[in-house]
């Protein structure tokens, strides 16, 4: 049964012990909440151009009776304590479930800290990419909006339906049969061509993104240091500098003449810098133009971003819904006093970019977001 972290938040860990590979959507859940002392979960990625890193988890769990030992023919759970099994965790706060990470086991690390006096097991656990960076695909797709690209690639890896939710696409991909290509690598590449985002969810979902996807959003909550608002921890920084400035942009499509779009005024100011797309699936020479110039207008100029914020749910309830229900691509406002005062507050949108869960059993939840601005 879940474990209390506080009065207002119980925690939920659970493995699929019996299950049967990867793909096995008949097994059953077993409760290891009451054998958890920590967790670390990391997903997302850094900035908007990047590609999303695999999310991974770290559960450290008591195992002075070697129930998490592999090695264990005795434990409650022998023979089954295995990789590739799923693991997720669960927060429950004001009688709603909020999935925070769900993924594959990678690793049962034994430990003994306390010169040998206490035993621990260290579950390391990785998102659904783990299993999309092995597996091959190589069935021919026809032109096809890139939603549907993307339920056509988890089709061919037998990914059920259960655990997708998909956008249907702004951009077409051209027809494609891939070369002893593996999925993930196929699934970024519409991303790229999309410009949109494929990210695994907290619960376990593989996600696409469409290019609208976030500029039909709007802010979900405003965040803030000077009052009127939901609180992060500390003053955040503004970052004004060069590092996401690209001004000449090229798009390769498979098959197509390259795609340029550069900014004279942009590359006067700044200097030249370079951004190449290769090997996209655009379907024509106009749509891939049309990304080079949507690129190049987004980033010809520096601005102001936030990079990231931590909050802390212990210093203020009201986060527990944001702490454990905010998702990537999230647009939340940010609100910085410029001064001690209100006077002078800097306030933007931005989005989520990568998510950040740091828990113990002695009670501390932290979460940080990274962050890129919405224009």
């Amino acid at each position: 049964m879940p474990a209390n972290f506080n009065s207002q938040v119980q925690v939920q860990l659970q493995v699929g012990f019996n299950s049967s590979g990867p793909n096995d959507t008949g097994f059953t859940w077993t409760d290891i909440s009451n054998r958890m002392r920590e967790f670390q979960v990391s997903r997302g990625r850094e900035f908007e151009l990047d590609q999303v890193s695999p999310g991974t988890a770290l559960f450290v769990l008591d195992n002075n009776n070697r129930d998490f030992d592999p090695n264990s023919t005795g434990g409650a759970h022998s023979p089954n304590v295995d990789v590739m099994k799923p693991v997720r965790l669960q927060a429950i706060h004001g009688g709603t479930t909020f999935e925070v990470f769900r993924g594959f086991v990678e690793s049962w690390n034994q430990q003994w800290p306390s010169v040998g006096h206490d035993a621990v097991t260290v579950l390391g656990a990785v998102d659904g990419f783990k299993v999309m960076a092995f597996w091959e695909v190589a069935s021919t797709s026809p032109q096809e909006l890139s939603g549907t690209r993307v339920g056509r690639l988890l089709d061919n890896i037998s990914w059920t339906t259960q655990l997708r939710t998909l956008d249907a696409g702004d951009v077409t991909c051209a027809a494609f049969t891939p070369s002893c290509a593996y999925a993930l690598s196929e699934l970024q590449r519409v991303q790229e061509t999309e410009e949109g985002l494929f990210f695994m969810g907290t619960d376990g979902k593989a996600t696409f993104h469409d290019n609208s996807h976030r500029t039909a959003s709007t802010s979900i909550a405003t965040f803030t240091d000077t009052g009127g608002g939901l609180p992060y921890t500390e003053p955040v920084q503004l970052n004004y500098d060069d590092a996401q400035i690209w001004n000449d942009v090229t798009v390769v499509g498979i098959g197509l003449t390259p795609q340029a779009a550069d900014s004279t005024a942009s590359v006067d100011l700044y200097g030249r810098r370079k951004l190449r797309r290769f090997d996209t699936l655009h379907h024509n020479a106009t749509s891939a133009l049309d990304t080079a110039q949507a690129v190049r207008d987004r980033f010809k100029d520096p601005v102001t971003r936030v990079p990231s914020i931590t909050l802390d749910p212990l210093g203020s309830t009201s986060l527990w819904p944001h702490v454990l229900g905010r998702e990537l691509s999230d647009r939340v406002t940010i609100n910085r006093a410029t001064k001690s005062t209100t006077t002078g507050v800097y306030s933007a949108d931005h989005h989520i970019e990568g998510i950040s869960h740091t828990g113990s059993i002695e009670q501390d939840w932290t979460v940080t977001w990274l962050l890129s601005p919405s224009t």
